[in-house]
């Protein structure tokens, strides 16, 4: 009878209808009736209109262009944000941000009964590309994320020679590499969808269609050792959307709602720990709307050419998860330094300390990955020591965020079996910081958050801090941030309907 296009749960594809880096609609296609392509349903066992069963196999090709700025809070000065004033900290810009992916979505619709569908997408990464470059102004002469070695030497040998104040010049990674080119299998998604209503059927009532979807983990988790572009994440999705064609006016206005709930896969990067209130991707809440425009209409021939515009908005809250800085925290070439390499006599506490010995500019720089006890690199029954080496998986603690968008496109129904869908949108991400771990819980009550991660100096073994917690890159005044994030995106879609 019709075809389905409900919201579907993968960030990185591109697709028409309520898309976005937050979820993506995902298409099947009418025959020869009108609707707006969120609301329609693949059904069977439809007597009435003499359609035993539906099958749609819809491939599309996409792409998705983000580009952003990454800012760091610090003291003021002239290069910080205009209002800053002592003793405010202000913003700087650091770096220019761009990610390019190229994706291959197979999606399958099936009827089980009338105005119902089992539906799942088969999502292939062709190219997914995270770069990072110095902004307009900055290098390592004057970067607070990628200084050069004399800037280092020179803030160590200060710290050495007067004793006046800790070092505080660290290199979080080397800017100027682009992360790891990724491809292969994403997380595929499995759902059913239903119409209880249908504006079709029953002229004087509005479509409206109810969708659960589940997206496993089946995609390679993303590391820094890898290609992968899983998420390492089991997402649960509930969508409910309705439309309303008024034929005299040639629109099919639609409006639709989606909610998308992370929760941690075995196989991921996101751990439990009792002092991180985060140990997932936050939730999200997605909200699209606009109108079909039937451009052409001939039932008999089962032709139909519409024109689709709408907005998006939505919100992810706050949540551990991978960022415009995964791959450069992933690949830092601190990674694998042990505290005695950073100079460090003693077990890291999780505080900032100075080196006890004055260790080489490369390795004193890293002295921030090897002092966040989280970091430490242990194998089953290993304990903490000035010989273990860590490394940062570069997922962080990402503050939420409101997205607002719009979408635009063609759907080209030819033929009962052929249809041809053509997409464009745009998205806007509010600014939000990346670095952004609590200290950890106040287990005590005594309105502090111990940061030494072997217990509390009491001696009462409680352990407060969160192991995510870094000073250097968490504290106020030391975050980063994303600004001006835009992102553009096409596809072309061709589906076959049996």
């Amino acid at each position: 009878m019709a075809a389905h296009d409900v919201v579907k749960g993968c960030s990185m594809s591109p697709r028409l209808g309520t898309w976005c880096a937050l979820g993506v609609l995902v298409a099947s296609l009418p025959s020869g009736l009108h609707a707006a392509e969120l609301t329609d349903v693949v059904d069977a066992a439809d007597v009435q209109n003499n359609n035993p069963y539906d099958f749609h196999i819809e491939p599309t090709i996409g792409q998705r262009f983000e580009q952003g700025v990454i800012t760091r809070e610090g003291p003021c000065g002239e290069t910080t944000t205009p209002e800053c004033e002592l003793p405010q900290t202000g913003l700087t810009r650091e770096l220019d941000y761009r990610r390019v992916t190229t994706q291959m979505d197979f999606d399958f619709q099936i009827g089980l009964f009338r105005d119902l569908e089992f539906h799942t997408t088969l999502p292939i990464v062709v190219s997914d590309q995270r770069e990072l470059r110095y902004a307009d102004g900055v290098n390592q002469s004057n970067s607070s994320i990628s200084p050069d070695d004399s800037r280092i030497a020179s803030g160590l040998n200060a710290a050495f020679t007067d004793d006046a104040e800790f070092f505080t010049e660290y290199r979080f990674f080397d800017v100027q590499n682009n992360g790891p080119k990724r491809s292969g299998l994403g997380d595929m998604t499995f759902g059913l969808a239903w119409s209880p209503y249908n504006d079709q059927r029953n002229p004087h009532a509005a479509t409206l269609t109810m969708a659960f979807d589940y997206v496993a983990p089946t995609g390679r988790p993303q590391r820094g050792s890898n290609n992968g572009v899983g998420r390492g994440v089991h997402e649960i999705q509930f969508a409910i959307a309705t439309s309303r064609e008024f034929e005299e006016a040639h629109l099919d206005p639609y409006f639709g709602f989606r909610f998308a709930l992370p929760l941690a896969a075995s196989n991921g990067l996101f751990e439990q720990d009792p002092n991180s209130p985060l140990t997932a991707p936050g939730a999200r809440f997605t909200f699209t709307g606009g109108t079909e425009v039937i451009l052409y209409s001939n039932p008999e021939r089962a032709q139909d050419f519409t024109f689709d515009a709408g907005m998006d908005f939505g919100y992810q809250l706050e949540g551990r998860d991978y960022s415009p800085l995964f791959d450069a925290f992933a690949n830092s070439s601190c990674n694998g330094l042990t505290p005695e390499d950073a100079g460090l006599s003693a077990v890291p506490d999780g505080n900032v300390y100075r080196p006890d010995s004055l260790p080489s500019a490369t390795n004193g720089a890293c002295s921030w990955v090897v002092q966040q006890p989280g970091n430490a690199d242990l194998g089953p029954g290993q304990a903490l020591g000035v010989n273990t080496p860590y490394s940062h998986d570069g997922i962080l603690d990402v503050e939420g965020f409101g997205t607002v968008g719009g979408h635009t496109g063609f759907n080209l129904q030819f033929n009962s079996y052929v249809k041809l869908r053509l997409g464009f949108g745009f998205q806007y991400q509010t600014p939000h910081f990346l670095t952004t771990a609590d200290a950890g819980s106040d287990a005590d009550n005594n309105d502090i958050v111990d940061l030494n991660p072997q217990g509390t100096e009491g001696g009462d073994g409680v352990v407060e801090r969160n192991p995510n917690y870094n000073l250097v890159l968490d504290a106020v005044g030391r975050r980063m941030r994303l600004e001006n994030a835009l992102s553009l995106n096409w596809n072309i879609g061709l589906a076959i309907q049996f």
